[in-house]
């Protein structure tokens, strides 16, 4: 018997319906995380599902639960002073959007106020706002900055 048989794992053949709702097993395992944040690795789910195979990548992306929570630390942004890096979070910010569909969503932002950085804050905002009608929770988080305000 000269002729090579190639098993297929089970996981491979799984028709994308299921792989989905495994999918969502996924996040659910992570209730109390506010979200996935974006820009700085591609290491947490719903990420990591979309790099593993085209079948996966199928799956994940036609999942909107997947993508209805969100974080954006902007503060840890901040050290990349590239527009091109900012660019790119806004862009998939847009695409984590976009890939949530019509359902509602979570999202948290973090970030503080600095000039430098009104232009990338002021896109990220006029995208949220694209979606604003589907909210499910918002959180702004704008730490305290020694110096920044004073009261009199």
């Amino acid at each position: 018997m000269s002729q090579s048989v190639q098993l297929d794992s089970p996981i491979s053949i799984c028709p994308p319906e299921i792989l989905s709702i495994i999918f969502t097993y996924c996040i659910d395992a992570s209730n109390d995380d506010p979200g996935h944040v974006i820009g700085l690795e591609h290491t947490a789910p719903p990420t990591t599902l979309t790099q593993v195979c085209r079948q996966w990548r199928s799956a994940a992306v036609s999942t909107p639960l997947l993508w209805s929570r969100v974080t954006l630390n902007m503060i840890v942004l901040d050290r990349y002073r590239n527009k091109n890096f900012h660019e790119n979070v806004a862009a998939r910010f847009n695409t984590w959007l976009t890939r949530s569909q019509a359902i509602p969503f979570s999202c948290r932002l973090v970030f503080r106020v600095q000039d430098s950085l009104s232009f990338y804050y002021s896109r990220i905002l006029e995208l949220l706002l694209r979606h604003a009608h589907r909210l499910r929770n918002l959180a702004l988080e704008v730490p305290w900055m020694s110096g920044w305000f004073q009261p009199s």
